[in-house]
């Protein structure tokens, strides 16, 4: 990452949002991830993994906990 942008990977969705807005890092584009057959998500939905874009960053997201799905 690029000095300045606070790497917030790990981070609870919301406070990574709150903190990049906080530093002024530009737009902040997201992207979801889950593994193949996850079922549904639970849980809190946390950074998994960081990326500068041009005129920003990139965050992918994740929930903590996949149930699977019944039936």
């Amino acid at each position: 990452m690029s000095v300045g942008i606070p790497d917030v990977t790990g981070y609870e969705r919301a406070e990574a949002l709150q903190i990049l807005k906080q530093a002024e890092v530009g737009t902040v584009r997201e992207s979801r991830t889950a593994p193949p057959a996850a079922g549904v998500g639970s849980g809190a939905e946390r950074v998994v993994q960081q990326r500068e874009v041009e005129g920003g960053v990139e965050l992918v997201i994740a929930w903590e906990r996949y149930e699977q799905r019944n039936g």
